[in-house]
């Protein structure tokens, strides 16, 4: 399919852009749904630019993974004076447009950045990814806090990114209550933020977002990438990762507090031939002597979360275990 480009110059060369970037994502998978939101975000930007600019220009390209389509608008106009009223709900381009704003159009998207200078123009790129799909992917989750404190210091994330590929994300808060679920919040946005970042580059940043931030405090965390054909993993403090494969691996973060002292070198592991597996990461708050004899592994991973809770959860301490099985 390669790079396509078009030029827009008036409302006939928005209808053309619709019907390009509706070609590319329907050969590449995307459902109705989807195509219809990546119709309304061309209708809306490519409005703008007749609008605001006078004239511009959109660029389609379809990822090498064929997975995802990037579009990206440009013109050569006075620029966004103010982005962030822009990007309010509710603010659209012109009655011609489909309505949706901005705003909307970048909570639909899977990624949506806005670069803009005054007399030199915008560039806006939209990206839109095909959701992994449950015959590969599966997870479940169980995270409670200490039986003392109404709220959780563990933390969790499960970010989809690029059509084929998962950071999963274990966070503890050091103590439990809010100070805990602060330090945790911060850690589970750091990572997002940073998602496409080598692992340990992540829990640097964490370390020193942390500590620029709640200097007393601190998080355990693990970070597993999901990718094709591989698994990554590497984590500091006292949460843990079991892989229940052929060979049923075992691995333990290394010791320390993110955020707090001085972090210890981190060391990543990889593991290749990740298929029909089923991967358990839990917080300190779930023993380690989980027996795989007494899990039925055939069941949802949600049904094994909860069955690793109820049998090895711990008397204190905020508690999470959750569960993925790669197909």
């Amino acid at each position: 399919m390669g790079l396509q480009v078009c030029s827009i110059v008036n409302e006939s060369s928005i209808d053309k852009a619709i019907s390009i970037a509706l070609k590319n994502a329907s050969i590449i998978g995307f459902d109705e749904l989807n195509c219809n939101l990546i119709i309304s975000a061309v209708s809306e930007i490519a409005t703008n630019i007749i609008r605001y600019a006078g004239e511009g220009k959109m660029l389609v390209e379809v990822s090498e993974n064929k997975r995802g389509i990037q579009i990206t608008f440009s013109d050569k106009g006075s620029g966004i004076h103010n982005i962030d009223e822009v990007m309010i709900d509710g603010h659209t381009s012109s009655k011609s447009s489909l309505g949706v704003g901005l705003g909307a159009t970048k909570r639909v998207m899977d990624s949506f950045k806005i670069e803009s200078k005054k007399s030199h123009g915008t560039i806006v790129t939209i990206c839109k990814w095909l959701p992994i799909s449950e015959k590969k992917f599966q997870y479940g989750v169980v995270s409670l806090s200490d039986p003392n404190y109404l709220i959780n210091g563990d933390g969790y994330l499960i970010h989809k990114y690029e059509g084929d590929s998962i950071l999963v994300a274990i966070v503890d808060g050091l103590g439990q209550g809010e100070p805990a679920w602060k330090s945790t919040e911060l850690t589970l946005k750091t990572i997002k933020k940073n998602h496409l970042e080598p692992l340990e580059t992540i829990i640097k940043k964490c370390d020193k977002e942390i500590k620029n931030k709640y200097p007393e405090s601190g998080v355990a965390m693990g970070l597993l990438r999901i990718e094709p054909e591989k698994l990554t993993f590497c984590g500091v403090g006292d949460t843990f990762l079991k892989i229940y494969s052929s060979q049923n691996e075992y691995f333990t973060n290394q010791q320390g507090i993110v955020g707090a002292f001085r972090l210890p070198r981190i060391i990543t592991t990889e593991i290749k031939n990740i298929h029909n597996s089923v991967i358990v990461l839990c917080t300190d708050g779930i023993s380690k002597s989980i027996d795989r004899n007494l899990l039925n592994l055939s069941y949802h991973p949600h049904h094994i979360a909860e069955s690793i809770y109820k049998n090895y959860r711990k008397v204190y301490g905020d508690a999470t275990a959750l569960v993925i099985k790669l197909k």
